[in-house]
């Protein structure tokens, strides 16, 4: 985890994309690197891994939380996700 967050260098302000979300792990940490001018969008198939990301999002209390999408879709079809969000890209570390 430490290895990743470290590579990523996410800012405050950062769009991050969390292509498949598993078991959180990754989405809670970056959802605690962004600030209130972040977006954090979460995509997988699987309903328990939306749903251990919504827990995640409903824990985070801070008032200068992230935005949130979470999206239940493949990462295949990240451009229309990112369409329908109306978010033209994501941020490049």
């Amino acid at each position: 985890m430490k290895e990743v967050m470290e590579g990523l260098q996410i800012r405050s302000d950062n769009i991050v994309l969390d292509a498949t979300v598993g078991g959180a792990g990754h989405f809670s940490a970056i959802l605690a690197a962004l600030g209130a001018d972040g977006i954090l969008i979460g995509i997988d198939a699987d309903n328990r891994a939306l749903e251990r990301a919504r827990e995640a999002v409903a824990a985070d209390r801070r008032a200068s939380r992230p935005q949130a999408h979470i999206v239940e879709d493949n990462f295949r079809n990240l451009d229309r996700v990112l369409a329908r969000l109306n978010v033209p890209e994501i941020s490049k570390a």
